[in-house]
């Protein structure tokens, strides 16, 4: 299985909007005065296979340069 999206959405914590289990979300801190959600950054696990595809190709990249120069 392979994630190809991710959404994300801001909603307020007000209780009307239920989470995946059907709970209401409540935040208890209040966001007025303020532009609500702030998203500094998102990381990234690659899977072991993927990782060891990117490692090898850049090992050879690498390698390459080397001869070259």
């Amino acid at each position: 299985m392979s994630i190809h999206y991710v959404r994300i959405v801001d909603i307020p914590g007000s209780g009307d909007f239920p989470d995946s289990l059907g709970n209401p979300i409540l935040d208890a801190w209040l966001t007025t005065g303020s532009g609500g959600f702030d998203l500094r950054a998102i990381g990234v696990i690659p899977e072991p296979a993927h990782a060891a595809l990117v490692l090898g190709l850049g090992g050879m990249l690498l390698a390459l340069r080397r001869r070259r120069g």
